[in-house]
């Protein structure tokens, strides 16, 4: 069984697109939960309107009494799935047609398999390609290891498939302590060895002014204080998968692992804060658990006030 979890929330400029191409899918999902967080304008009606005569699928739209934030409307929403493979979607996105079955074909042919990340192209209002492939992702499909996931954040949703078990390791984690939703599942997802990443396009998600997520993304950062910002995100996101790593009981060396990481993070913060240029000299001993290389000089240029 296959469902669909979809948070919306002021999304009446395209969400009746995004729909169109979830039930146009070659490969029909057995069921749809739509979860509203109090939008103020069209969005319900539009998605009343749409499911009407639609019993092929069986939609389940749910209107909250109060705003509670993305977030926690989509972990609401993924609880009351019933599928054995959950798909997240945005409201704003285009699906290309065979992205439910080809999904499904990969979780169901790779044993051990917990969670699939698929590569994305970037599209503007009018639904024009602005990026082709902007995740970077190389092989068709490739299991990532503790290390490589340490290294990016962003795992949006909105190209995220998963397996019910991961509803019960969710549900074991405080939800004032996540990170974000899909970055929680994917955490979940490398920490049993079964998250994987795939370079094959089967989402189109969209760039426009009202997008949450990728205002987020795309907030300006400058000065020290900004970087510091960006840095403690990286330092919440390894102190909740050493958390997960414990509830899962992944082996000790994984776990030295993500250590290691939480105190090169440290470090970086005390360098920026104390502006200590010694300390940053110094950092460059532990640069393997950094993001990348070029989180070590985009830290030098902060400090030097570069940026």
């Amino acid at each position: 069984m296959i469902s669909i979890v979809m948070a919306a929330y002021n999304g009446e400029l395209y969400i009746q697109k995004q729909l169109q191409s979830i039930y146009e899918q070659t490969k029909k999902p057995d069921e749809v939960l739509i979860y509203d967080d109090c939008s103020k304008d069209h969005t319900v009606e539009i998605i009343q309107n749409f499911i009407k005569g639609k019993e092929d699928i069986t939609w389940k739209l749910h209107c909250n009494e109060k705003n509670v934030g993305y977030i926690k409307n989509f972990l609401t929403a993924i609880e009351e799935a019933a599928g054995d493979i959950i798909i997240l979607a945005d409201q704003d996105d285009i699906w290309l047609p065979g992205k439910i079955a080809r999904m499904e074909e990969i979780m169901n042919s790779v044993p051990g398999i917990l969670s699939l990340h698929t590569e994305i192209d970037i599209i503007d209002k009018d639904d024009h390609i602005l990026k082709h492939a902007v995740l970077g992702y190389q092989k068709q499909l490739e299991q990532i290891s503790v290390s490589r996931f340490c290294q990016k954040l962003n795992y949006c949703g909105m190209s995220t498939a998963f397996r019910k078990e991961i509803k019960s390791y969710l549900n074991t984690l405080d939800r004032q302590e996540l990170f974000t939703h899909d970055w929680t599942i994917h955490a979940i997802g490398v920490c049993k060895e079964g998250l994987y990443l795939s370079n094959e396009v089967l989402t189109q998600r969209r760039y426009h002014d009202s997008n949450v997520a990728l205002n987020m993304d795309a907030a300006v950062r400058t000065g020290v204080k900004q970087r510091l910002g960006v840095i403690h995100e990286f330092l919440q996101a390894y102190q909740l998968l050493l958390k997960i790593s414990s509830n899962t009981k992944i082996d000790q060396s994984k776990q030295k692992l993500i250590k290691k990481y939480i105190k090169t993070t440290n470090l970086r913060i005390q360098a920026l804060k104390n502006k200590s240029y010694i300390q940053m000299v110094k950092n460059m001993v532990h640069i393997r658990f950094f993001p990348n290389w070029k989180a070590y000089i985009c830290d030098w240029l902060y400090l030097l006030g570069i940026f």
